[in-house]
C-alpha cells in the first residue's frame, strides 16, 4: 500500500520508505503488488505475515526501460484506489456521500446510483487492467512465464 507521510505502521504491515532513490518507488510498488512476488514470498514468506527481513531478500531486477510505463501505470492506481478509499466515511479525506458527485442531470435516485455504478465499475476494470499489464511486464522481466 501507498501510505502518505503521516501514516502509522508497525510490525504487522512493515513501510518502506524511499530517502534516495525516490524515482524507483513506483516501480517497486508495482513490482512488489505483482503476481511475481507472489512466487518470493511463497519461498521466503511462507507465513501470512510479510517481515522486513525477508523483504529485503526479494530480488529485484531495475530495469530503465520501464520505469516511465510503471510510474503511469502506479501513479493511475494510486489515484483510482485513493479515490475509491475516499468515498467512505472511515477516510480522513472523505468529503461527501459518493452519490452527490454522480448526479448530473439525474432526477431520480435510481439513475443517481446507475451514474455512480458505472463510474465505479469504469474504475475497477481499469485498475484491474493496470494490474494485469504491470503482472505481465514483471512476468516477462523475471522470465516466469512458465510458472505464471
Amino acid at each position: 500500500r501507498y501510505h502518505s507521510k503521516n501514516a502509522i505502521f508497525d510490525q504487522s504491515g512493515p513501510t518502506i520508505h524511499f530517502k534516495v532513490l525516490k524515482e524507483y518507488q513506483n516501480y517497486v510498488f508495482s513490482l512488489l503488488n505483482s503476481k511475481v512476488v507472489e512466487v518470493f514470498a511463497k519461498i521466503l514468506s511462507p507465513t501470512l505475515h510479510y517481515n522486513v527481513g525477508e523483504l529485503i531478500n526479494y530480488p529485484i531486477i531495475i530495469d530503465k526501460n520501464l520505469l516511465t510505463v510503471t510510474n503511469e501505470i502506479a501513479n493511475e492506481n494510486i489515484f483510482i484506489s485513493k479515490k475509491d478509499w475516499d468515498s467512505f466515511e472511515t477516510s480522513l479525506d472523505f468529503k461527501t456521500i459518493p452519490f452527490l458527485e454522480y448526479r448530473g442531470e439525474a432526477k431520480r435516485l435510481e439513475e443517481i446510483f446507475e451514474n455512480w455504478n458505472s463510474e465505479t465499475r469504469k474504475r475497477f476494470n481499469k485498475l484491474k487492467d493496470n494490474e494485469e499489464k504491470l503482472n505481465r511486464i514483471f512476468i516477462e522481466l523475471y522470465q516466469l512465464q512458465e510458472e505464471l
